[in-house]
């Protein structure tokens, strides 16, 4: 797995998913994994499923909220 900020990895992408019933967003936080350079081809790696509550910008994990 990668180490230091994710975000600045350019296989890591933070993509919006959904709005909880509570109005929190939900977010998708995954590494784009290439096992073949040569015909791109490879898999993604979720790393989490991560809250935000817009009122108070709590984060948090949404696989155990």
């Amino acid at each position: 797995m990668y180490s230091g900020d994710p975000l600045s990895n350019s296989n890591v992408r933070l993509e919006y998913d959904h709005d909880l019933e509570n109005g929190d967003y939900v977010f998708l936080l995954y590494e784009v994994v290439i096992n073949n350079s040569e015909t791109k081809e490879g898999h993604t790696a979720t790393w989490g499923w991560y809250g935000i509550d817009p009122v108070n910008n709590y984060v948090y994990d949404a696989m155990t909220y």
